[in-house]
């Protein structure tokens, strides 16, 4: 396989993960990816095909070991345990977060905290531009 194969089939595969196995056979768009005319990327997709790197099934291009990493990235997504908002209301009503409304606790994650003593750290300034900020402004 020569460079423009090789560089073919390296975008074809990204397009195909990151499209979760659906990319349809398009050679127009596929030309607009490469950078190349629409009979260069239908050479190109056909000499890949010829040589068993991708396949066309349903008018759609895929890669066998492709489909079998999406497969295997989707079982594992099904198996990951995800909370559900039940599940997470009964998780606030934890020993120390007895009597707080959620409502409460909910605002309290969205306000922005302010480091103890009022003090504004400036961190990676030099020495000088800290003293005209802090004569400046009060730090």
């Amino acid at each position: 396989m020569g460079p423009e194969l090789i560089g073919a089939y390296a975008v074809i595969l990204d397009i195909i993960y990151a499209r979760a196995g659906d990319m349809p056979r398009d050679d127009r768009h596929l030309a607009g990816v490469l950078g190349c005319s629409i009979r260069k990327a239908r050479a190109l997709t056909d000499a890949l095909v010829e040589r068993g790197k991708i396949q066309i099934v349903g008018g759609k291009i895929r890669n066998s070991r492709a489909d079998e990493v999406i497969e295997t990235r989707r079982k594992q997504r099904e198996t990951t345990v995800k909370p559900t908002r039940s599940d997470g209301e009964k998780g606030l009503a934890s020993n120390e977060n007895k009597g707080l409304s959620l409502k409460i606790r909910r605002e309290e994650n969205i306000t922005p905290l302010t480091p103890q003593g009022g003090m504004r750290r400036v961190i990676g300034v030099p020495e000088g531009v800290k003293r005209i900020l802090e004569a400046k402004n009060g730090f």
